[in-house]
């Protein structure tokens, strides 16, 4: 019998905007990214609301989403087995559009004390089926990197994408280093991002 010790759990979630809430967003995103300038987010191509501010949840548009994703937060915080009886807050919050050949770089959202985030997510509101996937990175790296395993990935951190279509979400632990590789696709792809911290 196998057994695999010590998975990391990641969630996938669907929230669906009715036809209102879905061109009032649009609307908002649009607005916002005319705002910016490509390729201005550090590691990030495309164009990111990041450059204004990270408080795209403060647009009353978004109020929809944002409302449904803290729940979705709460039983994942739960379901991890985190420290109970936290406060849970959204700390911060972007969007980002890419389009063909826009990437982001491998990051987490844990930076020391200057992101000490818990939850982190995305939401996409715009993505086609077959591409734009985020990869996960193996947090063994180095280590299966001593092991003689068959198949080794070159200077590229071992990576699995987890597939997600338009109007899904996934949550996973802030430490979670990701990236998404080489959009190969003409139609935008819109990502919404987001930072949770527990007190206590």
């Amino acid at each position: 019998m196998d057994i695999d010790l010590f998975p990391i759990k990641v969630r996938k979630g669907i929230i669906k905007p009715s036809e209102e809430q879905e061109t009032k967003t649009y609307n908002t995103l649009v607005s916002l990214f005319y705002q910016c300038t490509e390729n201005s987010w550090v590691g990030e191509s495309g164009k990111s609301t990041g450059e204004l501010n990270l408080s795209l949840h403060e647009q009353p548009s978004l109020n929809w989403l944002f409302d449904a994703l803290h729940k979705e937060v709460l039983n994942f915080w739960n379901d991890i087995g985190y420290r109970q009886n936290a406060n849970i807050f959204l700390l911060n919050s972007w969007a980002n559009i890419h389009t063909k050949n826009d990437t982001t770089a491998e990051h987490s959202h844990s930076d020391g004390s200057y992101g000490d985030n818990h939850i982190s997510g995305v939401y996409y509101f715009r993505k086609p089926k077959n591409d734009g996937h985020i990869m996960f990175c193996d947090p063994l790296d180095y280590i299966r990197r001593l092991s003689p395993y068959e198949n080794m990935f070159g200077i590229e951190t071992i990576s699995e994408a987890v597939v997600a279509d338009q109007y899904e979400f996934i949550l996973f632990p802030s430490w979670l280093r990701h990236k998404v590789t080489k959009y190969q696709i003409d139609k935008s792809r819109i990502a919404i991002s987001f930072n949770y911290r527990g007190f206590w």
